[in-house]
């Protein structure tokens, strides 16, 4: 695919730990019940020593302890966390680093009760522009196990220079560039929120950076692709939508595709039509003459009212020789009337890409039509590296062209082990400036993104 462009990446490790500097060693021995320990600073009662552990009681709200100096940047803090109840297994505990207090909020590791979910770990920090009570995810994992058994876990996360990295009992989960993303520098501490803990051995360290050229990579431009057209200000899927990808300078604008009673590839990202119709209605259950009578237009704006649901060969019409259009396959069964479309528009494969969720998909398309570029979008990218190496097999085993990855699982680690494969990653759906610039960072080859215009502008700083 000639509009792709290869990205080399090269991780060095961090420099020889024997250099780093033992700040507190903490097993809370020999303090008297109900006492915190010289240097932490609780933010109400909820803290408190008992039995030779710290114990956090929050089963309402957030409790915050930190320790430590405001400037520290080069920091690690583990400890060994056990969770002795919660209000209900998505609660949590995190581990703080560089925390500056209002307004300059920290980066911390995040684990809920049940470490097994989704999102049962997430690397995140508050996002100061919504008066800290919203968050900020950089990074998701599941980790098997996890604190439902009620045994104590060993937690670390550590920032050297601008890498966050995090362990679960000794298995690095995240390890990103993220520190421009976040407070340079602050103390240390715990927070829960829902829940119960002890922590035990607690063990702070001053550590040296990682060598700034840790991350080496051939720069490239990542393609921008408009998320459902250009989204944000348009309805999506319409074709209003995609003559503003066209306008704004889009290299690639993304379509959602269903099947019409009578089989016709038609653009809408819900299966049901009430979202963005108010018809209490499948897709599949209209024709396609009943379905262009809806208006999709309306609920966006009174400015796109009378909107209707184009086809994909009348999208595929319209961006040709302007942009590619990818379109996402959103279940199997579908796959010869989207070819059939693609070829009744007079569309060259290479001006296309299908995605699709489904491995099943990848696989059909490289069989009845080989020329078509297609992605497999992952939605859950494990964090192990043997587990990560199986997945990007599978994609190479069904041809695929390239991967997706959502936002919140891709890192350093997964980019490159696509690439070593042939692999190209396009990561959606992202809105935000700093997690823009730290794509383009760490070298991905697409972004997604409902603000094509922002990121064409971030590009060109």
């Amino acid at each position: 695919m000639a509009a792709l462009r290869s990205v080399f990446l090269l991780l060095l490790p961090p420099l020889n730990a024997a250099a780093d500097t033992v700040i507190l060693r903490e097993k809370f021995d020999g303090i008297a019940d109900g006492r915190l320990p010289a240097g932490w600073a609780a933010d109400g009662p909820r803290w408190r020593t008992q039995n030779g552990r710290l114990r956090g009681d929050s089963l309402s709200g957030e409790a915050t302890i930190l320790f430590g100096e405001s400037d520290w940047r080069n920091v690690a803090l583990a400890a060994d966390v056990t969770f002795v109840a919660a209000k209900d297994d998505a609660r949590w505990v995190a581990l703080l680093i560089r925390e500056g207090g209002p307004g300059r909020p920290g980066v911390q590791l995040t684990v809920r009760r049940d470490s097994k979910r989704r999102n049962g770990l997430e690397l995140a920090a508050r996002n100061p522009k919504k008066g800290g009570s919203g968050w900020r995810v950089f990074q998701t994992a599941a980790v098997d196990g996890g604190f439902l058994d009620g045994r104590s876990h060993r937690l670390r996360i550590e920032a050297r220079g601008d890498w966050i990295r995090a362990f679960f009992d000794n298995q690095k989960v995240f390890e990103c560039p993220r520190g421009p993303d976040v407070q340079p520098a602050g103390r240390v501490g715990f927070r829960i929120s829902g829940a119960t803990v002890t922590i035990d051995n607690v063990e702070v360290q001053e550590i040296d950076p990682m060598n700034t050229t840790a991350l080496r990579k051939l720069r490239s431009r990542p393609l921008v692709i408009a998320h459902r057209g250009f989204s944000s200000r348009a309805p999506e899927n319409t074709l209003a939508a995609y003559r503003l990808a066209i306008d704004t300078g889009a290299d690639l604008a993304e379509c959602d595709v269903w099947l019409s009673a009578d089989r016709v590839p038609v653009l809408l990202h819900d299966e049901h039509l009430k979202r963005t119709t108010g018809v209490d209605a499948l897709v599949s259950e209209l024709s396609l003459d009943k379905l262009r009578q809806l208006d999709v237009g309306r609920w966006k704006s009174k400015e796109f009212a009378g909107e209707r649901i184009p086809t994909l060969t009348e999208a595929l019409e319209l961006v040709k020789g302007r942009l590619r259009l990818v379109i996402e396959v959103k279940t199997a069964g579908m796959e010869q009337e989207v070819v059939a479309a693609i070829r009744a528009a007079a569309t060259e494969p290479a001006d296309v890409m299908i995605f699709s969720f489904h491995l099943e998909v990848i696989e059909t398309i490289a069989r009845i039509e080989p020329r078509l570029p297609t992605t497999w979008l992952i939605g859950h990218l494990p964090a192990g590296h043997a587990a990560r190496r199986e997945v990007i097999a599978d994609a190479v085993r069904a041809r695929a062209s390239a991967i997706g990855l959502t936002r919140t699982r891709v890192d350093p680690a997964a980019a490159r082990l696509a690439h070593e494969s042939g692999l190209p990653v396009f990561v959606w759906t992202v809105n935000d400036p700093a997690d823009m610039r730290y794509l383009v960072r760490i070298g991905v080859d697409g972004i997604i993104t409902d603000e094509p215009g922002m990121l064409l502008r971030i590009l060109d700083e």
